[in-house]
């Protein structure tokens, strides 16, 4: 549950930090399957960035073999992880930082049939029964993997690739059904089994993705130049023709015109 509210504050996170890209971001519903196991993947995207969050699952057998004794190995894969995809390039190729609530553990069991040597002391199928152990790696491991996947809605494609750095494995419990084995010898056990198994601290993850994708486009807003105004040439100054023919501003006032002599009176000689 922690696991899904650190994805959906990662989604909201995304989605207002640029309002424009979060009205055309996507989301996708899907199955991951690969070395992590397989189950339900979620996912946002907005532009050039997104997240995901996924559970996976699978179960499966193999030998251990440690030192003199065989064991039947019995893998449970179950973790659930979340991550943050960031579109470097704005296309399909990410690079994905994230982390994984693990559960994986390794079921040993061993019913020897001849003598063996546990610890330091040779001991016959009698005395020991059946060897029954647990292995389990580290319960929080970050992970980081690099992918690709197809855009736009409609059905998608994904893959991705890397590692999970979850610790050295440890052994966390190991003892028999018979009752001759001794405490000390166990541990020694227990430390041989851990010492097979500690170049397990970086476990492989490929994981494939299909599923389907809704909303509007997934890709990165297009720039748009600002548009600058230019400067608009001051308008030249409204002017007026006076009676004289002179050009003066319009805010001034025309000269008045001069005045004519008085003619002489009558009788006068000029």
């Amino acid at each position: 549950m922690k696991l899904i509210g650190v994805f959906l504050a990662t989604c909201a996170a995304v989605a207002t930090a640029t309002p424009a890209a979060a009205q055309s971001g996507t989301v996708n519903v899907g199955v991951t399957g690969g070395t992590l196991g397989i189950g339900p993947e979620v996912g946002y995207r907005s532009g050039s960035i997104g997240a995901r969050a996924n559970a996976t699952f699978l179960g499966l057998s193999r030998d251990v073999d440690s030192d003199d004794v065989n064991y039947d190995g019995k893998l449970k894969l179950r973790s659930y992880g979340a991550m943050v995809d960031l579109y470097v390039f704005g296309g399909g190729f990410r690079i994905s930082p994230g982390l994984r609530i693990s559960r994986n553990r390794v079921k040993l069991t061993a019913t020897p049939t001849d003598d063996v040597e546990i610890g330091d002391e040779i001991y016959t199928p009698a005395e020991v029964g059946s060897i029954i152990g647990e292995v389990r790696a580290k319960k929080l491991a970050p992970t980081l993997t690099v992918g690709w996947a197809t855009s736009g809605t409609g059905f998608y494609f994904g893959v991705d690739a890397g590692a999970m750095f979850q610790g050295s494995p440890r052994v966390t419990k190991l003892y028999t059904t018979g009752s001759a084995v001794t405490a000390a010898d166990l541990l020694e056990e227990r430390a041989e089994i851990e010492d097979d198994i500690d170049n397990f601290k970086v476990y492989p993850i490929l994981q494939l993705g299909l599923g389907y994708r809704f909303g509007g486009s997934n890709a990165a807003p297009a720039y748009v130049e600002p548009v600058v105004a230019q400067p608009v040439a001051p308008a030249a100054p409204a002017s007026q023709t006076c009676a004289d023919g002179s050009v003066i501003l319009a805010t001034d006032t025309c000269p008045l015109p001069p005045v004519a002599p008085a003619a002489p009176a009558a009788g006068e000689r000029g």
